[in-house]
């Protein structure tokens, strides 16, 4: 890092490059000098045959906690699921796990797209209320 007082007391640079060039310079070999170790991942991998760095290195991403949560989520989601009326749930399934559009459910269910979606609205508000409990105890 370069020490801006030095740069206030010294003399005017005239070649702004030559300046930028040379401080850039001798920061690379002060780093040299200072002779710092580090250790190659290849030569732990050399040791090692079958192993890639993936096998060697932890993921430091992985959450034990976060993985629980979710998993809870996932639980508890199918259970509100599990206690809708079963043509609440039958939208529901078709339309979020299924993917199946509305168009193709009114076509093979003789039933009306509005009504579907009617179904769908009032599937999604009672899952919602039903995890509500379990979103507000999670935030605490």
């Amino acid at each position: 890092m370069i020490n801006i007082s030095k740069l206030y007391n010294a003399y005017p640079v005239e070649n702004l490059s030559a300046y930028i060039y040379r401080s850039i310079y001798n920061k690379v070999l002060d780093r040299y000098r200072k002779g710092r170790r580090t250790t190659s991942l290849d030569a732990k991998a050399d040791n090692v045959k079958d192993l890639s760095h993936s096998d060697i290195l932890s993921d430091a991403r992985y959450d034990v906690h976060n993985e629980m949560e979710k998993k809870e989520l996932r639980e508890r989601i199918f259970d509100a699921v599990d206690l809708l009326r079963p043509n609440l749930k039958a939208v529901f399934i078709a339309t979020e796990l299924e993917g199946r559009s509305f168009r193709e459910l009114s076509n093979s269910w003789d039933i009306p797209i509005n009504t579907l979606l009617s179904h769908k609205y009032r599937a999604i508000q009672k899952v919602r209320s039903a995890l509500k409990n379990f979103m507000n105890n999670n935030k605490e």
